[in-house]
């Protein structure tokens, strides 16, 4: 008869043989791999407009998150009963408007695909001219997002110009 405790020491062992298995085929990548490769790749286009001489990414979040901070100690510190009596009324009050929200935007969304989806059954049902008509019109749609993906802007033709030679 077979134990628990037999079932964990099989499954240790497994567990050890696939842990050393992938150990051994695991491939050695030489020092400085990865600064080679993001040095290598080009700049995008918001870092060249911008320069190098910014703050990063996460500084504004961070001011944000501590300003907000400030704000909410500004409150409880304020209020009359101390922290303790406001603070939980405050943090439901919060929680229970991004609630409603959230579930009058899910709302919102779930009835608007039904009835686009009600109102494109009906579109289709109808004939197969319609159902045509309306593949020619989503690949006409589609031909002219493309075209405008395609397109460049203004300013990149100006400085692609072959005769401007500044």
């Amino acid at each position: 008869m077979k134990t628990i405790g037999d079932t964990d020491q099989r499954e240790w062992a497994d567990d050890q043989a696939l842990h050393a298995m992938l150990a051994s085929s695991r491939i050695q990548v030489r020092d400085g791999f990865a600064d080679q490769v993001m040095t290598a790749l080009p700049s995008a286009a918001w870092e060249r407009r911008l320069g190098r001489r910014r703050a990063p990414a996460w500084a504004l979040p961070a001011a944000l998150a501590v300003i907000f901070a400030f704000a909410a100690a500004l409150v409880l510190s304020s209020s009359s009963g101390g922290p303790e009596s406001h603070a939980l009324g405050i943090f439901s009050a919060v929680f229970d408007f991004v609630r409603t929200t959230t579930l009058a935007g899910a709302g919102l969304l779930f009835a608007t695909w039904r009835g686009v989806g009600f109102g494109l059954q009906e579109l289709i049902a109808e004939s197969g001219l319609n159902l045509l008509a309306l593949a020619a019109a989503v690949v006409f749609l589609n031909l002219f997002f493309i075209q405008l993906l395609r397109r460049r802007p203004a300013v990149a033709r100006q400085t692609s110009d072959p005769h401007d030679r500044d």
